[in-house]
């Protein structure tokens, strides 16, 4: 049995399977389906990013109540704020990109293959 996966390991297979997908494309699709079909896995991805973010904080934020924390820069309050916003941001980021795929997958829908002629 194998032990369950830390963040961070799982935070590595995501990004190392999305460098293997911008490597496999185009040569591992064969019809508009299949990226109809991975333009909404994409967008599942965009849209469970931010879920991701929040226990992040809130880890931290655990830490620090119990003065388990400290920063190199000697400025722990400032640090913990600028990382709060910045996954803020990335959470608005990320559902924009949602958004975004959420559209493409809509208009790919429509798309079909024929032979040609």
């Amino acid at each position: 049995m194998s032990l369950p996966q830390k963040p961070t390991e799982i935070a590595a297979a995501a990004a190392e399977a999305v460098r293997t997908l911008s490597q496999a494309v185009p040569d591992g699709l064969d019809y508009p389906t299949e990226v109809h079909s991975t333009v909404g896995n994409l967008m599942t991805l965009a849209e469970e990013l931010p879920r991701s973010f929040e226990p992040l904080l809130a880890f931290l934020t655990q830490l620090n109540a119990v003065g388990a924390l400290r920063s190199d820069r000697n400025d722990l309050d400032g640090e913990l704020a600028a990382a709060a916003a910045a996954l803020t941001d990335a959470t608005t980021a990320a559902e924009d990109l949602h958004r975004a795929l959420e559209r493409a997958h809509a208009a790919l829908g429509a798309v079909g293959y024929v032979t040609p002629a």
